[in-house]
């Protein structure tokens, strides 16, 4: 029995060595490196001083939105503050309810039924800007958990990271656009991924993308944001995600029973439609949600259409108290 153990400790102790070095981390998938484009969304929140009009959610957003023309359009400073929908709905709504302030426009757009966010992704975005932290929960169960099942992760990038070089060897160089696209520098200074523009796009993938129908969770969570918001004097909306054709067809039950509840449901105005945002697949980049150039360009355009009254108001709203205090 005790020879027994102590070839059960040594062989542990080898597999424990050998998973360890395995997983030394050689590489790492683009959107761990992507998701240090936080920095530049927050350094730009902190440069404009006033009010701003500020673009929450995923991806879908990130990609899809021009913040210069809707900054020029509406005479407002605009911050997109839209990284990843894989950080999770909690993540993206305790963020806006750490950084914004009164007089703000907060525009929300997650992608359909975002749930709970991916705890490697957001200790990813953490390693980038600590302060994060606390847009996330990290206790002892789920820190323990990711600490081993990032190990296993880890030899896989590892094992297709050298595989992918040994094939470079064997063939010509070829251009890395996923390296560029999904990458912390990918942003411009208001926090729009740029560096696919250029690029030529994939379009949507070929397999629709399938939406599992229920009653979504993040309606109560979103409702819960919104009251902190008001209170603090900030103006909440909610906007429908881009989508592309096909997958719009395969889920257009569930997308107009969606609608409904959250007309019904949410405290903050819905101020689109999701037909708005609903554009040919091959204006897509590279997924359902990511436009290429001229989808985004489209979607700009209708957003403005849509934040150009809400923006116009408040403009109003301080032209009268300027002019209420230079009568006085």
């Amino acid at each position: 029995m005790r020879t027994f153990l102590i070839r059960l400790l040594i062989f542990s102790a080898l597999f424990g060595g050998l998973v360890i070095l395995a997983a030394y981390k050689l590489a790492q998938p683009g959107e761990m490196d992507y998701v240090g484009g936080i920095v530049i969304k927050h350094k730009r929140l902190n440069e404009v001083k006033g009010p701003r009009l500020i673009f929450a959610g995923g991806s879908n957003m990130a990609f899809g939105l021009d913040s210069r023309a809707v900054e020029v359009a509406t005479q407002m400073p605009v911050v997109n503050l839209a990284l990843h929908g894989g950080l999770g709905l909690d993540f993206i709504l305790e963020e806006l309810k750490d950084v914004t302030r009164g007089g703000d426009v907060v525009v929300l757009s997650p992608e359909y039924f975002l749930e709970a966010g991916r705890y490697e992704l957001d200790a990813a975005v953490a390693a980038f800007m600590p302060e994060s932290k606390k847009y996330f929960k990290h206790d002892f169960y789920t820190v323990f958990k990711y600490s081993i099942e990032s190990r296993f992760d880890q030899i896989g990038y590892n094992r297709d990271y050298l595989m992918a070089r040994w094939r470079r060897r064997k063939s010509a160089p070829e251009r890395d656009y996923a390296a560029e696209v999904y990458a912390h520098n990918a942003f411009n200074g208001y926090g729009d991924v740029v560096a696919h523009l250029e690029l030529p796009a994939y379009g949507a993938p070929k397999v629709p993308l399938k939406l599992h129908a229920g009653y979504w969770d993040g309606i109560p969570k979103i409702n819960a944001a919104a009251t902190i918001l008001e209170q603090r004097g900030v103006k909440f909306y909610f906007v429908f995600p881009t989508f592309c054709q096909s997958s719009y067809n395969n889920n257009a039950a569930t997308i107009s029973a969606l609608e409904a509840t959250l007309r019904k449901d949410l405290r903050i105005p819905v101020i689109s439609r999701p037909q708005d945002f609903v554009y040919a697949d091959s204006l897509y980049y590279d997924s359902y949600y990511h436009l290429a150039k001229t989808g985004r360009a489209l979607r700009t355009q209708q957003l403005i259409r849509l934040v150009q009254p809400l923006t116009a108001e408040l403009h109003a709203q301080k032209m009268l108290l300027t002019d209420k205090a230079a009568n006085r």
